[in-house]
């Protein structure tokens, strides 16, 4: 009976520090969460930038569809501003910075100011 007691307090042990271990590790515990570079070390770290990218990705597909049908229905001509699209703030926002995406109204280029996302 008494073996009993210890293996059970034993493996609970076992459990805790394999607990702490794990979640020391996903959640960027151990050690610097970026690296030198900016890129996250964690594998959480690098989901969330991967879907923030996406969601840059999106927002600027979307701006970028905007502008061409605003250039198509005005005789060539670029909106002098984002908002002459009348698009809701989330998606004219970038998510990273709360800033509006940066646009050239001469070429009606929008891109991301956020290191990292200028090739989106």
């Amino acid at each position: 009976m008494r073996q009993r007691g210890h293996t059970l307090v034993g493996t609970l042990a076992v459990i805790a520090i394999l607990g702490i271990l794990i979640g020391g590790y996903y959640m960027g515990g151990f050690g610097a969460k970026n690296s030198k570079d900016g890129e996250p070390k964690t594998v959480v770290g690098q989901v969330k930038r991967q879907a923030d990218k996406t969601v840059v990705q999106s927002n600027l597909r979307q701006i970028r569809t905007a502008i061409e049908m605003h250039r198509q229905m005005n005789d060539d001509a670029y909106p002098q501003a984002l908002d002459e699209l009348r698009l809701p703030k989330e998606i004219t926002t970038d998510p990273n910075t709360d800033q509006p995406f940066a646009y050239d109204p001469a070429t009606g280029a929008v891109w991301s100011t956020v290191q990292g996302y200028e090739e989106l």
